[in-house]
């Protein structure tokens, strides 16, 4: 009887260590799979972290073109305003002289004109 006794017990005691091993088992599976999912979470974090990088580089770029063409435009507006200002002058003189003829004063008119339009063609862009 001792001897089923010790075969009951360890009978019972090997179905432990089989649920521990399994639950054990089921535990490290349950750790890899984390694993895994942060790994790919990880992947994906740095993926996004090197498109952002691009796409603000790409940002960078665009807002360095644009002030290009700002310095550019604000420079050609000061040409056209000193140039402006020559023809103006040019014109109040001719306006004063009275022995020069209207016609000349006419073509200087229309060139005035069409310097104010393309300045205003520069402002507006």
């Amino acid at each position: 009887s001792d001897s089923s006794n010790d075969l009951k017990r360890i009978q019972e005691l090997e179905e432990e260590m089989v649920a521990a091993r399994n639950m054990y088992n089921k535990e490290i599976q349950a750790l890899h799979d984390q694993l895994d999912q942060n790994c790919k979470e990880r992947m994906q974090i740095e993926m996004n972290n090197l498109k952002n990088s691009q796409m603000i580089a790409e940002f960078r770029e665009s807002i360095l073109a644009l002030n290009t063409a700002v310095l550019q435009k604000e420079e050609e507006k000061k040409c056209m305003e000193l140039l402006l200002c020559q023809k103006e002058a040019e014109l109040r003189e001719l306006m004063n002289n009275a022995s020069n003829p209207s016609s000349e004063v006419d073509d200087l008119k229309r060139e005035l004109e069409r310097i104010r339009c393309s300045l205003e063609d520069i402002q507006q862009k």
